[in-house]
């Protein structure tokens, strides 16, 4: 149990880390995915 909680919260931090860096370096990138992101946007 102990193992899970620790697995679970390294996996939320990694995944709190790309999604903040897919944010980052989407920004910059904007133009050429601008279409990707709109679609991914509204399925989320």
């Amino acid at each position: 149990m102990i193992v899970f909680l620790y697995f679970s919260n390294v996996f939320t931090l990694l995944f709190t880390i790309k999604s903040n860096y897919a944010v980052i370096y989407g920004e910059k990138r904007s133009f050429v995915r601008l279409k990707p992101s709109s679609i991914r946007g509204l399925l989320n």
